[in-house]
């Protein structure tokens, strides 16, 4: 085990003294098993890709729950040198997922132990701009994970440094993440990170993220979230495209920006609200909504405490 804090059973889990029976609805997810292990156990899968075939539907007081162990977990086989495209559309993606209430839950406090990973993009590996995954159904959440595209950044895997990799290659092209199409959508204690759109749960009607990080360049982050207490990295000067509906809100958030000259937040408009947050940076001279404010947008809507 990776964790001290994790023995595996067979029927059950104990984590942190807490026994957790697996069942339809709780599965075990431990990439250091074998498949001819895994496949003893009714409910135990050694990668997220074959535990996603059996997932059944949850509910808001009973959900789906993957209790996923320290690991590194392709969701596309980054060893495969077929260029990945899409079934329909323009965007192809590594796993698709129809899940209502699907919970991914990380078995360790340090969301960089467990890490969901790709490392396609648009021109690198894909036809299109790559996305991890695509989850259809209410109420998807994740706790304790990473979620990362290392197209264009190294997976460095302190736990288990040998299951590492180099970046595909350094020129940044769209690398995403996570699209969705439901409502109450929640991170907490997590992880994304990638460069060019980063795309964490882009899709959601209503999404909240709690003590969560990202790292990004431009047209990356969720326009319709509350961003509670979390970390943010940007590397250029428009994470976002566009704020819709809800609108974006940082709540005692602490962003450091690599941007060289003026950071804005958004690429073409909508409501920010930006409250109690810290800025830090030896590049950037000015902090703005947008570049060039039009006329016709009266939600300029930007807090500086």
């Amino acid at each position: 085990m990776l964790n001290k804090n994790l023995q595996f059973y067979g029927d059950h889990i104990v984590y942190k003294g807490k026994s957790i029976r697996l069942g339809p609805k709780a599965f075990y997810v431990d990439g250091q098993l074998s498949a001819r292990e895994a496949s003893k156990y009714n409910y135990v899968f050694n990668s997220v890709d074959g535990a996603a075939k059996h997932l059944a539907d949850g509910t808001e007081a009973d959900p789906m729950v993957l209790y996923i162990a320290p690991y590194v977990y392709w969701i596309d086989d980054p060893d495969d040198t077929a260029t990945r495209v899409p079934k329909s559309g323009g965007i192809p993606f590594g796993l698709e997922i129809n899940c209502e209430w699907l919970k991914f839950y990380g078995l360790d406090d340090d969301p960089h132990n467990v890490v969901l990973a790709c490392n396609r993009g648009q021109t690198m590996g894909a036809k299109g701009n790559f996305t991890m995954l695509k989850i259809s159904g209410e109420g998807t959440s994740a706790e304790n994970i990473t979620f990362g595209n290392y197209c264009n950044i190294d997976l460095v895997y302190p736990l288990k440094p040998e299951l590492g990799r180099k970046k595909r290659g350094s020129a940044i092209v769209q690398a995403q993440l996570i699209f969705c199409d439901g409502d109450k959508i929640f991170a907490r204690n997590s992880r994304f990170v990638s460069r060019l759109n980063l795309c964490p749960f882009i899709g959601g009607k209503r999404t909240l993220f709690d003590r969560c990080h990202f790292e990004c360049t431009d047209d990356a982050l969720n326009g319709t979230a509350i961003y509670l207490d979390c970390t943010f990295d940007f590397y250029s000067g428009k994470p976002f495209y566009r704020t819709i509906g809800t609108g974006a809100v940082f709540l005692n958030c602490d962003i450091r920006s690599f941007t060289r000259g003026n950071q804005y937040f958004t690429k073409t408009g909508g409501q920010v609200a930006v409250v109690d947050t810290r800025f830090s940076s030896k590049t950037v001279s000015y902090i703005g909504w947008k570049d060039i404010p039009d006329k016709e947008l009266p939600d300029y809507n930007l807090i500086l405490k």
